[in-house]
Formats: structure tokens, sequence, C-alpha cells
């Protein structure tokens, strides 16, 4: 969940213990909030601080920071504007004829921050927690288990077919035509 997300529905992370990693991701923590992190009382205190300067800042027309946030938080304004900010860039997708038009594709996009079948990152080292290392990870599938598309038991058919609706409906929301088929 992106950060404003968290921040606009008041759902902070609390971070733990970065050696504590492995532990913490297998989900044994039993003091846990929304977002399956620990809570410590100093970090609370400075995310209060944090959603307070942001809270004062929203309103300064002259903070960039206040501004990106207040437009974050502008659900009409989202609203109604549509998909007209991102118009070029679906048109660019449409537009696309070969695969070296999207390797050019993917590195404009990473360069706007947007992240396609492939993400580089700096993270901790889960084998050295004293080191920074760069990593490469690939985008996953849509569902969070490759055995939701394999699985042929009547809940996995189940939530496979949702998946699929929820395809078609972002496709169609997208401007797609056909998007049934594609989705």
């Amino acid at each position: 969940m992106p950060d404003c997300t968290r921040l606009s529905k008041s759902i902070w992370p609390k971070p733990s213990n970065v050696s504590q990693r492995s532990w913490r991701s297998a989900g044994r923590s039993s003091d846990r909030n929304p977002i399956g992190s620990r809570v410590s009382p100093s970090s609370a205190k400075s995310e209060q601080r944090v959603r307070d300067i942001l809270d004062a800042a929203k309103d300064d027309p002259s903070s960039r920071i206040g501004t990106a946030y207040a437009s974050f938080l502008d659900d009409a304004g989202v609203e109604a504007k549509g998909l007209t900010p991102i118009a070029p860039w679906l048109n660019q997708i449409r537009g696309l004829k070969s695969r070296a038009g999207y390797a050019a594709l993917e590195g404009e996009a990473a360069r706007n921050g947007v992240t396609g079948l492939f993400a580089g990152f700096v993270t901790q080292d889960d084998r050295n927690t004293d080191a920074y290392i760069t990593a490469l990870g690939q985008a996953g599938l849509g569902m969070p288990d490759r055995d939701m598309y394999l699985l042929s038991e009547p809940h996995m058919v189940e939530l496979k077919a949702a998946y699929l609706d929820h395809l078609t409906k972002m496709l169609t929301l997208a401007g797609e035509t056909n998007a049934a088929a594609r989705g």
C-alpha cells in the first residue's frame, strides 16, 4: 500500500527491529497493527509528528509536499479528471508495435517511478543486517499465489473467476475495447 494511501486512511507503518526481518515477514508478531509490523512507542510519536506536519502543510499553497498530499486526498478532483492525466501514457502503451518499443517504454516508466516487469532497489541484506545490497525483483502475478491460477478446486476456480472479472472491469475503466477478451 503506497504511503499516501496509508496516510489518508490513518494506517501508518510501524517499523520493527530490522534484524527481525524474517521473523516479521513470517507473521509471528502478536502485537500487530493493520499492516503487520511491530509497534514501538517512539516510532508512534514520530509518526504522529509527521502526520501533524502533513496535515498543516496541506493547507499551505507554497508547500510542495502539502500540495502533493492535498491533491492525493482530493477524491472529487481525482474522479473529475478521470483518466485524462494518464491518457498519453495509455496511448503509448496501446501504440506498442514491437518488443524494442516495449523495452523503451519500460525504461521511460522506470524513470518516472513506475515499475514494470522488473525493478531494482536497495534493501537490507538478509544474511548481514549491517549491510545493504542491490536487489532485482520481478513483478509478481496479480493474485498472491501461483496455485490460484493452476488448481481446479472450486474455491480456486471462484477466485480466478472473480479476479478475471476485476481485470475486465479495470480494463474497461481504462477505456480498453474488448476488455473481456483481454482479461
